[in-house]
Formats: structure tokens, C-alpha cells, sequence
């Protein structure tokens, strides 16, 4: 069979439409048809007296019927929903239904069920023309740009249309540079509300978007139009946020924007990368939730890779950083922080040996006590494991081991760290150690005080 020529190959989509309608009996869904299916699978306002996040209870009647229409235009012919004219509106449902990132929010509006049928309908449509991304970006944006313009009344009313915004957030992680770069100026002023609403759900939908456009766009393009400096403004109002998966949904677009931004500033200049290195440990110290702290202590880390040798000016800063964080349960990143530090300046880190190896020390003589209970300990956990039952002894013996082998690796990262700072100082380091292994604590303070105690003996 010979191959279909090109011209007609474009025009394919049209030329079935057409033979389909009329080869096909009256009963055949139209394009008018297939639309008014459509709009009535979208998902409805909330409403609009109140300003709240979406909730189940918004779409109990909706779910059902909108599933049903889904179900119905998959096992449409294909005929049926290859009409150009039909091809926005079948896609922004797609798109309500279909996931984005690994970071979902809720989507109230949809389902398993929903989720499922929206992929094999978006499939099939596929089939018929090319890939979404393809679509999107063809004839300058003509399918994107009629998409854009179905959602614009509902997205300048996004608190009573949340499935807008989700379809926005899609639809953009579909655009590839250098097509994004042109369409931004159409996206910012939506994702910029949604970052400034008070609504945490909208803030993570913003976030989103924000890091497809800093991680997609040239960071030559970014600096010249200004969106940089634009973009870290928006992103810095998060980091404070009391919601952690605000703060945590902020972390990579932010961190990524501050470097672009600090890009080509010389080591003995500060620069925009000093200023946020300001803000992340003033944030750490006033943190108390735990996984803020791990996201602080983790931002910290990249911004120190960030300046380089830089780090130099923040090494005394960061050293009272890392003692207040030792007397508690620091991050697992404040480990990697002092082998950075170890690393990238070894003479700045050598004169804060007085008050680093001291501290990590007394974390390890704590962290070992942890994982060792004393013999009362050892009497009253038996005496629990033959009065509970077997389902809840299996359950707190799994808890145990995963707190055991918690404290196994923050002793085996505190270990390696005392050898790291003694290496930069060793003479301060044997002056402060001396005789510290002739104290018996207990078995695994000792194993690491003497294999530290060896090391330091040869260098």
C-alpha cells in the first residue's frame, strides 16, 4: 500500500470527519453534541458566597455524571471525536482529570475511576492527531491559545472554579521551551494569584507552575525580561508560610531562581545566594516543626554548593547554626552541611574546631543512650511483650528497629564528621580529646570514641 502524502496526511482528521458524516445514520453524535457533553463533564462552581478550598461534599452529584459522560465519549467511534472543532474543549477535560506532578493537590472534582478514563480518552485522541505536547505548540499555538481562551472566564474567578486551575497546571507542564517563553506573559498573571491567595491549595498549584517555567525557560531569558527577579519575590513570601507543603512545594523553583540569579557573582562578592543564605538560617533558628526544619537544613545545603568557596564569610555563622542544631534532633542534611564546609574551606572551618567537635561529642554521647536502653529499661520492655498481643508486639518491634537504625546512622554520620573537622585541625583536635578515650560510657559511644581516637593518632 502506498503511503498517504503529506497533504492530505494534515488534513486527515477534517477528511474523516466529513466522509464519516455522511456515511454515518442520523443517530451519530455531532460536534454540537460532543461539546454540550463536554461542558456538562466540567466540573461546576463552588459557591459563590464563600472562599474555601474545594471538598468532596462540592461534588457528590457531579462525580457520577461526569464519569459517565467520560465512559461515553471513550467508547465513542473515533469518528465521533476527530471534529477539530470539538478538540479544545475534549482536552481541558482531559486535563481536569489527568495528574501533573509527583506534588498532587486534591482534586475533589475527580477520581480513580475519572483519572482512568480521562487517560484512555486522551489516548485515543492521540491516536487521532499527535501528542499533546505536538498539539499544543503547532500553527503558533492555535489549539493552546483556544484552550486558554475556554478557561479564561472561569480562571479570572479561580476560587469558584478550583478545576481551572488544576487544567492551567497541566496544561503548561505540556509546553516545551521555546514555546513556554512565549506564552508566560499570558501565564504569570494567573499563577501570580494563585501564590498570593491565602488558600494553601492555590499556593502549591502556583508553585507548580513556577517551576516549569524556571526549569523549562533559558536563564538568559529569565534575567533579560526581569522574571527572575519576579519570580524569587513571589517564591520568597513562601518560605514563611505555616503550611510545611507550602514551604515544601517553594523549595526547588526557589532555590533554582536564587542560583540563575546569583549566576557569574564572583566568590568575594556577595550576592543574591548570601542574602537567601540570611533568610534560610534565621528561618532554621526560628523553626520548630521538623520537617521544616529538613527542608531549611536541605535549602541551606544547596545554597552552600551555590557560593562555593564563597562560604567562607558564613562559615562562623553556620558553625552556631550547627551547634544549636546538635542539641536537638538536627536534620540529616546538617551532616552533609559540615562535610561541605570541611571540604570547600578547611581554614575557615579549622578555627570553629573548638566549638564544633565539642558538640558533636555530646551528640553522640546523647544519640548512644538513645539506642541503648538500661537494664530497668530492658526489664519493663519484657514484661510489656508478654502482656501485649502478638499484633502489637509485631508492630512496636518494627517501630523500634526503624528508631534503632535511625540512631545507627546519625552515630555512623556523626562518626565520619569528627574525623572531617579533626582533619582540619589536628593539634586543636588532640589538645580537646585528650584522654577522652579513657571514659567508658557505653558500647557505642566507646566503638566511636576510640576508632575516632585512631584516626586522629595518624594524622
Amino acid at each position: 500500500m502506498s503511503e498517504i502524502p503529506e497533504l492530505v496526511a494534515t488534513h486527515l482528521p477534517e477528511i474523516s470527519a466529513h466522509f464519516a458524516a455522511s456515511a454515518t445514520d442520523s443517530d451519530q453524535p455531532t460536534v454540537g453534541d460532543v461539546k454540550h457533553l463536554v461542558i456538562s463533564a466540567l466540573a461546576p462552581a463552588l459557591p459563590s458566597s464563600e472562599e474555601r478550598p474545594p471538598q468532596a461534599d462540592d461534588y457528590t452529584d457531579h462525580l457520577p455524571a461526569s464519569l459517565e459522560i467520560l465512559t461515553r465519549l471513550v467508547n465513542m467511534h473515533s469518528y465521533s471525536i476527530s471534529r477539530p472543532a470539538s478538540l479544545p474543549s475534549l482536552l481541558l477535560l482531559c486535563a481536569q482529570h489527568s495528574p501533573c506532578t509527583e506534588t498532587e493537590v486534591t482534586r475533589p472534582w475527580s477520581s480513580t475511576e475519572h483519572q482512568l478514563q480521562a487517560s484512555l480518552l486522551l489516548a485515543k485522541l492521540e491516536q487521532i492527531y499527535k501528542p499533546v505536547a505536538f498539539l499544543l505548540v503547532e500553527q503558533d499555538r492555535k489549539l493552546l491559545a483556544q484552550i486558554l481562551t475556554l478557561l479564561q472566564p472561569s480562571l479570572e474567578k479561580f476560587l469558584s472554579y478550583p478545576a481551572s486551575v488544576h487544567s492551567l497546571v497541566w496544561l503548561t507542564s505540556h509546553i516545551p521551551h521555546p514555546h513556554l517563553g512565549q506564552v508566560v506573559a499570558q501565564l504569570l498573571p494567573h499563577v501570580l494569584n494563585w501564590v498570593d491567595c491565602w488558600i494553601s491549595h492555590y499556593k502549591i498549584a502556583g508553585c507548580q507552575v513556577l517551576g516549569h517555567i524556571i526549569a523549562t525557560c533559558p536563564s538568559t531569558e529569565l534575567v533579560w525580561y526581569g522574571r527572575a527577579d519576579l519570580l524569587s519575590d513571589a517564591l520568597k513570601k513562601l518560605l514563611h508560610h505555616t503550611d510545611t507543603e507550602v514551604v515544601k512545594a517553594c523549595e526547588k523553583p526557589l532555590v533554582t531562581v536564587v542560583g540563575i540569579k546569583h549566576e557569574g557573582t564572583k566568590p568575594d562578592t556577595p550576592g543574591p545566594a548570601d542574602l537567601f543564605m540570611k533568610d534560610l538560617i534565621n528561618s532554621l533558628e526560628l523553626a520548630s516543626d521538623s520537617k521544616k526544619k529538613e527542608i531549611y537544613s536541605a535549602m541551606i545545603l544547596r545554597t552552600v554548593t551555590m557560593l562555593g568557596v564563597g562560604v567562607a564569610r558564613w562559615v562562623a555563622r553556620l558553625t552556631q547554626l550547627i551547634v544549636s542544631q546538635l542539641d536537638f534532633s538536627p536534620p540529616a542534611s546538617v551532616f552533609s552541611l559540615l562535610d561541605q564546609l570541611c571540604l570547600l574551606c578547611p581554614g575557615c572551618v579549622a578555627r570553629e574546631v573548638p566549638a564544633l567537635l565539642p558538640a558533636l561529642v555530646k551528640f553522640v554521647y546523647k544519640t548512644s543512650w538513645k539506642s541503648t536502653p538500661t537494664a530497668s529499661e530492658t526489664c519493663a520492655i519484657h514484661q510489656a511483650s508478654e502482656i501485649s498481643e502478638a499484633i502489637q508486639n509485631t508492630e512496636i518491634s518494627e517501630t523500634g528497629d526503624k528508631d534503632q537504625k535511625s540512631d545507627e546512622s546519625e552515630m555512623s554520620l556523626a562518626s565520619v564528621c569528627l574525623v572531617q573537622i579533626a582533619t582540619c585541625d589536628p593539634r586543636t583536635a588532640r589538645l580537646l580529646c585528650h584522654d577522652l578515650d579513657s571514659v567508658s560510657v557505653n558500647k557505642k559511644f566507646d566503638s566511636v570514641v576510640h576508632k575516632f581516637i585512631v584516626e586522629l593518632a595518624v594524622m
